[in-house]
């Protein structure tokens, strides 16, 4: 877990991590995630609060996240490898408000194998998907309509009283 001293932040903007790694949340107040904001030594995970409305360039470039990693809602574009060879992330939840996904945006995600958006596949493809982004492409998509059910599709037999 993280503390405000494993942060420079100035104006909202997270200039640098300069924490011990693991686990990291970044403070509610950020906006801004400039290029290269980390260096992910050792950074299993991040939380990226919906104050966050901007990631920069590279910003997570080649950091060891595991496991599964959540987009806030408060994006509107993935940038040039913002997580370009995150390896360890297996699962990205995408939000809709997500329109852009930039050139190696989520490119050498090598364990990746399932991407959760939160809209439906009309709204999914509307979004712009740039070149280089392959495992992105490969890996699973999985939209709110996928499993629609309706009432009589979950009953399947009559009731029978004994």
């Amino acid at each position: 877990m993280s503390n405000a001293s494993d942060f420079i932040i100035e104006n909202g903007v997270l200039k640098k991590y300069v924490g011990p790694g693991g686990d990291v949340v970044i403070p509610e107040g950020v906006t801004t995630i400039p290029k290269y904001a980390f260096t992910c030594e050792n950074i299993t995970s991040v939380t990226i609060p919906k104050s966050v409305t901007s990631i920069g360039e590279y910003a997570f470039y080649d950091c060891d996240l595991q496991g599964e990693f959540t987009i806030p809602d408060s994006i509107t574009v993935i940038p040039k490898a913002a997580f370009y060879q995150c390896t360890g992330i297996t699962k990205l939840n995408i939000p809709v408000s997500v329109k852009t996904v930039s050139e190696y945006g989520f490119a050498k995600l090598d364990k990746l194998t399932d991407v959760y958006y939160a809209g439906t596949k009309a709204q999914w493809s509307n979004v712009v998907i740039e070149d280089h982004n392959t495992a992105f492409l490969n890996a699973e998509l999985h939209c709110i309509d996928d499993h629609q059910h309706s009432y009589n599709s979950i009953v399947t037999s009559n009731a029978t009283c004994k």
